[in-house]
């Protein structure tokens, strides 16, 4: 297609964008999307959604008017050669590497996929990965609306069946795609050496394993935060509107997935920005064109996949827990290191070497690779402070994503620490390279010994369920209660009773000689529900525990074998 023909295509596609956002009735744009009637839709829904194709209206405007805008930029600049470099070439014996190592990777993920659902999980699968298609983009009601995880989970189900592994496949695929992000990016920022042991590292990591395994949207953020940084990268060498135009997709796509991918952009923004600003040619049309067809487009593209929720987003921001340990920082340290204990075995030596190697990777970059050390930091900081200033809770997930440059520095401080030996040791090049070539593979074992600990269940509800089935008499009630509830009631469809306060729980057991309580997350029971944890601790017997490689996620069965008189009977007890 030569460039006039593009021209008209894009003036085109501005144009008819721009009619429909001026002519489509809000009501329309929505029974189009749902693929029902408005008047179908529950009434408490209708008015943030009219209101969300209000704003989707105003978003094609906009996004017509900047599709025709910058291609007639696009077109009067001339061809689109400044500042291309030549591609990069990888060695053939290098991509069978890439590809081998890729290749454990998939089998690794793929072992044990059929583990049993988690919390969170079984709340995404029951609420949003089962809807209609058009109700799925139109709905976000919690934060657990990965919009496009969901898609392609929903996808994924009607491919394979429903099953527990069908919901995960996109994890794993969005997993197996951010190791190659990883590769892209090592060899870019470092050397084709250490991209390959930093991906190698990652793919014998018990954390990066058991996200890739849980069907949430975290690989698919790392997955888009490696690749949009990788085309960011190219961008910034080459300045080609196909690079930028290539960020801005993987920036929605990224967003799309998960909110926290934002901190990313924002921080690639700051550097661009610095940059930009530094350059001696900024006054140049050409120097803006990140910044028009990269972040303008992104923003853009980011704003119209979720206008049509966007007052449903609104109305969670602010939204905050009772559990008040999850409001604090120093809890999320604490979880972060527990976290790093479990997949890297060996204790508190091997964690504080870790993190000596991590430490030591960072001041090295401090002084060799400025850019590296703001693509990892700067996420970081910024993501830390909205969260902590909003109110919200720091879960140490939100920062799983910046765990392939964890990787990558690590790799690198061990480089550059043998390299240091092989100095002082005055030892050949060649030979540091091999010492720190072994070095990185000793740390790349350290790490795969903890990966069979990763096909543990995550939580296990399931063999709770199998064993109070197993060991209750008819007569017994059985009562979920906090985080158990959902799951036994929405998932597993039992005929097991909920109670969400003590009172709602006594009741139960008024009309019960034994009765049994399943719970699980004792911190969140007891911020919700202190009367049946105080209860459960001071009644109950504890029957047993299934653990779960989840953080506080084993699941409790308790028991107590005693009615409990009604309240009218206790009081004529207590006048007697």
């Amino acid at each position: 297609m030569d460039r006039p023909t593009k021209q008209n295509v894009a003036v085109l596609i501005g144009l008819v964008l721009i009619l429909i956002g001026v002519t489509a009735p809000s009501g329309g744009v929505i029974e189009f999307v749902r693929g029902t009637s408005l008047q179908d839709i529950p009434t408490q829904s209708t008015g943030k959604l009219l209101q969300g194709a209000m704003w989707f209206k105003g978003g094609l405007i906009l996004l017509g008017l900047a599709v025709i805008g910058l291609f007639k930029v696009a077109a009067s600049n001339g061809a689109d050669t400044t500042g291309r470099v030549e591609a990069e070439r990888v060695q053939r014996p290098r991509i069978a590497v890439v590809v081998a190592i890729l290749l454990v990777g998939i089998v690794l993920r793929v072992y044990g996929l059929d583990q049993g659902l988690w919390y969170d999980e079984i709340t995404a699968y029951v609420k949003y990965v089962r809807m209609p298609i058009g109700t799925l983009l139109t709905t976000y009601d919690s934060e657990n609306q990965h919009f496009l995880y969901t898609l392609f989970a929903h996808a994924c189900i009607a491919w394979f069946g429903d099953s527990s592994w069908a919901v995960r496949v996109p994890a794993v695929i969005f997993g197996v795609g951010s190791l190659l992000g990883v590769y892209l990016v090592g060899r870019h920022l470092l050397s084709e050496h250490e991209a390959l042991l930093a991906t190698a590292l990652l793919v014998f990591s018990y954390h990066h394993i058991w996200f890739s395994q849980n069907a949430r949207g975290y690989t698919g953020v790392m997955f888009f935060t490696m690749m949009a940084t990788w085309v960011f990268l190219r961008g910034l060498r080459e300045n080609t509107v196909k690079w930028w135009c290539w960020y801005a997709v993987a920036a929605a796509a990224g967003v799309f997935v998960h909110v926290t991918m934002v901190f990313v952009i924002a921080s690639h923004f700051l550097i661009y920005s610095v940059r930009l600003m530094s350059s001696k040619n900024w006054r140049q049309s050409m120097a803006w064109r990140g910044m028009l067809y990269g972040f303008v487009m992104g923003g853009l593209l980011t704003f119209q996949l979720h206008a049509l929720v966007m007052p449903q987003i609104l109305g969670q921001i602010g939204q905050k827990t009772n559990v008040q340990a999850w409001n604090n920082p120093f809890w999320t340290v604490i979880e972060i290191i527990r976290g790093i204990q479990v997949g890297v075995k060996g204790g508190l030596v091997v964690l504080a070497a870790a993190l000596v190697l991590f430490g030591f990777g960072v001041w090295k970059m401090g002084r060799t690779s400025g850019l590296m050390l703001a693509l990892l930091l700067l996420p970081a900081a910024l993501g830390t402070a909205v969260v902590l200033g909003i109110g919200h809770p720091l879960w140490p997930r939100f920062f799983f994503f910046l765990s392939g440059f964890v990787a990558l520095v690590v790799v690198h401080g061990v480089m550059i620490l043998a390299a240091s030996i092989s100095e002082m040791l005055k030892l050949s090049r060649a030979k540091g390279l091999v010492l720190g070539t072994g070095l990185s593979l000793m740390v790349i074992m350290g790490s795969a010994i903890s990966v069979p600990a990763v096909y543990a269940p995550k939580q296990d509800y399931r063999s709770a369920l199998s064993y109070v089935e197993r060991n209750r008499n008819p007569e017994d009630a059985v009562v979920a209660v906090g985080l158990a509830q959902f799951p036994y009631k929405q998932f597993f469809e039992t005929n097991w009773t909920t109670a969400e306060t003590l009172e709602e729980l006594n009741a139960i057991r008024t009309r019960a000689s034994r009765t049994w309580v399943v719970m699980t997350m004792p911190m969140h029971l007891e911020a919700y529900a202190p009367d049946i944890w105080s209860s459960l601790k001071s009644e109950f017997l504890l029957q047993t525990v299934f653990p779960g490689t989840l953080g506080d996620g084993a699941v409790y069965v308790y028991r107590v074998d005693r009615k409990v008189a009604p309240i009218a009977d206790a009081q004529e007890s207590s006048r007697g």
